[in-house]
């Protein structure tokens, strides 16, 4: 797949409504004060020994910690694939450093 319909084919899906539904949802349960979240945030802290609360609270911010990366990808997929502009100012006869 070239770059450009790449870029092209990421951008359409970011453009589309159902993405902002998607996205939205998937906020509102695992965001930072997501419903999902807090509910497993809860029960991990119901746990009993404090050694097993630690575990569980440790895989339910990882857990979470991927979702969020899982969709930063797409908006950081378009930064990677555009164009950047080409600054020419405040160069030395050296390069820049």
């Amino acid at each position: 797949m070239s770059e450009n319909r790449e870029l092209e084919d990421v951008e359409q899906l970011v453009a589309c409504p159902g993405w902002g539904r998607f996205a939205e949802m998937v906020d509102q349960q695992w965001g930072g004060n997501g419903s999902r979240y807090r509910d497993a945030v809860t029960a991990a802290a119901r746990i009993g020994s404090d050694a097993d609360a630690v575990s569980q609270l440790r895989q339910v911010i990882a857990a979470q910690r991927e979702i969020q990366n899982v969709m930063a990808f797409v908006g950081n997929r378009i930064k990677l694939l555009k164009p950047q502009p080409v600054t020419v100012g405040g160069l030395s006869r050296r390069g820049g450093l």
